[in-house]
């Protein structure tokens, strides 16, 4: 048996419905900054997810302060 890590490792899945997992993440290197969301999004929600559809933002910029 192997270790379960992850925030749905805590829940029963066979008694619960995915119904959206978006995520964030925002990272800086010097005077760079990455934004990226990704995730399923799910566009029949509040209803389970029916299409496992994913979804990637990537968004970037440059300051020059």
């Amino acid at each position: 048996m192997g270790i379960k890590v992850g925030v749905l490792s805590g829940f029963n899945k066979d008694s619960m419905n995915l119904l959206r997992s978006m995520h964030m993440l925002h990272l800086k290197k010097e005077n760079m900054i990455l934004s990226l969301n990704y995730g399923i999004f799910n566009s029949e929600y509040p209803n389970p997810v029916a299409r496992r559809n994913f979804l990637i933002d990537l968004d970037g910029s440059i300051s020059n302060q």
